[in-house]
């Protein structure tokens, strides 16, 4: 009885923590993620620590509540009877294919929460489209901790991935991983080209343009929206450039384009050229794109629909900054992506309480966003101490069998306790100018007290 009031009390004061440790439980079980791994693992095998086990470990350190892997191991050493040498030895030797496969079919049980009630209101890139959203991303340097990179200046660079992002889900739907930092986007596109299927609108960057691509597209009877690279394919203009209309980022035309693919293949596609008002962060002043999109959708509606390509990228940015999807303490570059796929896997966890608690709080919400720094602030800050007061077996108990159908009515009763003003993100507004820095050799250094003074006692 009092382990329920305990309870109550975290569902009335961080509904968004018992979301988060529900889901948790409900999709990520530690039968299901052994399971996962046993089928999909090729040279490693479980022994005295099993991939639960690590998931468990790491993802306390993705979300921010513990430092490090090695602190995360120290408040669990008790329990896990294994060295921390050898839990870094096998978050080494995490096979791509797991880490890939963990994104993936994770995803999968993620996406039945939502069907139902994908964001009301949220408009789609493209209406009669399923959009998909590619782009390659390379994970940040990491620390010198492995002794044949000790003795190079440069970063060193534990691998590369290229993304699938579902924009009106709001979800990574896969992750396709390199070990080698180098690997070039190009190098994935036959990967990538099995998840294409038909009745999709695929928006890629110019790393994609290539006969590969667009006839790997077209054969799966799918659309993209390709910004064009300079030399590939091999291309002819063919017709008269046509203004079709204006858009907030500048003019928009419109030219056919013949393109020659593999075998001798040609095909026709159009071309839509944006001149921007201003100019892009590498200088360009015009934008061009692919598209083997019908033409009844007009030149401007392809380059609004190719301008929320952007939304990966604000993707990433959050795996980077709210969640720690690059560690730098982890070296090898098996360990590495795994720590970056299971951030993937928490973000979108946390993209569905978000869309989720939107959905609730629709109308007070208006235009604001909920923010998913401070979802994961809220977590970070509250789960530890959750976890203490409330068993294990509680959460086993009160979330591991639930249908999609239960899962999905308890996530929507918990968000109608969230306290929305308190996650909201902050308005947008532009950059004062900031004024040219005074410099002064002989005094490097000053009192900040004098320099207040002197607002209230000018010179």
């Amino acid at each position: 009885m009092r382990l329920g009031k305990i309870f109550d009390r975290f569902v009335e004061q961080s509904p968004i923590s018992v979301m988060f440790r529900g889901l948790l439980e409900n999709v990520f079980s530690e039968d299901r993620l052994n399971e996962l791994f046993d089928r999909h693992a090729q040279r490693q095998y479980p022994r005295a620590l099993m991939f639960s086990t690590m998931v468990d470990l790491l993802s306390v350190v993705v979300v921010g509540m513990r430092k490090s892997v090695h602190a995360a191991w120290k408040a669990r050493s008790t329990e896990i009877e294994v060295s921390i040498k050898a839990v870094y030895d096998k978050l080494a030797g995490t096979e791509l294919v797991v880490s890939e496969a963990f994104v993936r079919e994770t995803t999968a049980r993620l996406q039945p929460l939502l069907k139902a009630n994908v964001r009301r209101g949220k408009k789609p890139i493209m209406s009669g489209y399923a959009a998909r959203i590619l782009d390659g991303n390379h994970l940040a340097g990491t620390d010198r901790r492995l002794r044949e990179l000790r003795r190079f200046g440069a970063a060193p660079l534990p691998g590369m991935s290229v993304a699938v992002l579902d924009p009106q889900q709001e979800l990574i739907l896969e992750v396709f991983a390199s070990k080698d930092a180098y690997e070039s986007e190009y190098k994935m596109i036959a990967r990538v080209l099995n998840s294409v299927e038909a009745g999709q609108l695929w928006l890629v960057d110019r790393g994609f343009c290539c006969a590969q691509w667009i006839e790997g597209v077209m054969d799966r009877h799918a659309a993209f929206i390709v910004r064009q690279h300079g030399t590939r394919p091999a291309w002819e203009l063919t017709g008269k450039r046509c203004k079709t209309g204006v858009i907030g980022s500048g003019v928009v035309y419109e030219q056919p384009v013949r393109v020659w693919l593999s075998n001798g293949r040609e095909t026709m596609l159009r071309r839509i050229t944006l001149e921007l008002v201003g100019a892009t962060r590498d200088g360009d002043r015009e934008i061009h794109l692919l598209t083997n999109l019908p033409n009844r959708i007009g030149g401007g509606e392809i380059a609004t629909a190719y301008s929320r390509r952007w939304n990966i990228e604000t993707a990433f940015q959050e795996l980077a900054t709210v969640l720690q999807s690059e560690i730098n303490t982890l070296g090898y570059p098996g360990a590495a992506l795994f720590g970056f796929c299971l951030a993937v896997v928490l973000y979108n966890v946390l993209s569905v309480i978000r869309s989720v608690a939107s959905d609730v709080h629709r109308e007070p919400l208006g235009e604001r966003k909920l923010s998913l720094y401070y979802l994961s602030d809220e977590i970070a800050g509250t789960t530890r101490g959750m976890e203490i007061a409330i068993p294990e077996k509680h959460w086993s108990a009160a979330f591991g069998e639930l249908s999609t159908s239960q899962m999905r009515s308890v996530l929507y009763a918990l968000a109608k306790n969230i306290r929305i003003d308190g996650f909201t993100t902050n308005p947008w507004t532009p950059k004062r100018p900031q004024p040219k820095r005074i410099t002064n050799r002989r005094r490097p250094h000053l009192s900040t007290q004098r320099i207040l003074d002197e607002r209230k006692h000018p010179p």
